[in-house]
């Protein structure tokens, strides 16, 4: 059977008994994963040039790539969601972000506490999505194709969207 938590040169995954990795899984290398966080099926933490950081109650969904690229060490604070077929490459991920299934986030990005990052978006190399004085309520939303902020969501709206998620057009 293939070893799915895997050491790479003299860094090994760091797993708190208390998170949950799926048995099909790939953690490679300088990988920290908190208390509470997830990650699901065929997801893959590749930290083979630089540190990865999964922060308490986190989930990493199925198919996500997450990678560390030399210089830049990835982040995903407490309670972030990366969703399915997401890839985070290099970048930074604060607390309490969604970010939309197949979305790409790309090296240096800093994506703050509570944004959300729609399906299929392309965040680009560099990018800061500012933190907003409520960000817990005013959300930052990018569209894929357009890649630019389409707007923030009004309090009404992002109730609409929590209890409804197929509401966020």
């Amino acid at each position: 059977m293939v070893k799915l938590i895997t050491p790479f040169r003299d860094k090994t995954p760091d797993i708190h008994p208390d998170a949950f990795v799926d048995r099909s899984a790939r953690i490679i290398g300088d990988v920290v994963i908190d208390k509470g966080a997830n990650i699901w099926p065929m997801a893959v933490l590749r930290a083979d040039s630089a540190e990865i950081m999964v922060g308490r109650n986190a989930a990493i969904l199925d198919l996500a790539l997450v990678e560390a690229p030399e210089g830049f060490p990835v982040i995903i604070e407490m309670e972030a969601l990366i969703s399915h077929r997401a890839v985070v490459h290099g970048a930074q991920v604060k607390r309490g972000v969604l970010v939309g299934i197949g979305s790409i986030i790309l090296d240096g990005a800093i994506i703050s506490s509570g944004s959300i990052i729609g399906a299929g978006s392309v965040v680009p190399p560099g990018t800061r999505i500012p933190p907003t004085p409520s960000s817990w309520v005013c959300l930052e939303r990018l569209s894929g194709r357009q890649q630019k902020t389409r707007g923030r969501l009004s309090l009404n709206r992002l109730m609409s969207f929590i209890q409804n998620p197929v509401n966020i057009s």
